[in-house]
C-alpha cells in the first residue's frame, strides 16, 4: 500500500468515525428530547389529575354547604313553629 492509499484509507476511516459520531449524537439528542417530552406529559397529567381532584373537593364542599344550609333552615323553621306554638298556648 502506498502512502497516498494509506492516507485515503485513513481519511475514509476518519469520515466514517465522524459520521458514526454524528449519528450517535443525533440519537442521544433524540433520547434527551424524548425524555423531556415524557417529563412534560407526566407533569401535565399530574396537573390534570390535581385539577380534577380539586374540582371534586370543591364540588363536595359545595354540596356539603348546600345540605347544611337546607338543614339549618329546616331547624330554624321548626324552632320558629315550636316557639309560635308555645306562645299561643
Amino acid at each position: 500500500m502506498s502512502i497516498a492509499e494509506a492516507r485515503r484509507a485513513a481519511r475514509a476511516t476518519a469520515a466514517a468515525v465522524a459520521t458514526a459520531g454524528t449519528v450517535l449524537s443525533a440519537t442521544a439528542v433524540a433520547a434527551v428530547v424524548g425524555s423531556a417530552a415524557a417529563v412534560v406529559l407526566t407533569a401535565r397529567t399530574a396537573a390534570a389529575v390535581a385539577a380534577g381532584a380539586a374540582g371534586a373537593v370543591s364540588s363536595t364542599a359545595s354540596a356539603t354547604v348546600a345540605a347544611t344550609t337546607v338543614l339549618a333552615s329546616a331547624a330554624l323553621a321548626a324552632r320558629a313553629k315550636s316557639r309560635a306554638a308555645s306562645s299561643e298556648a
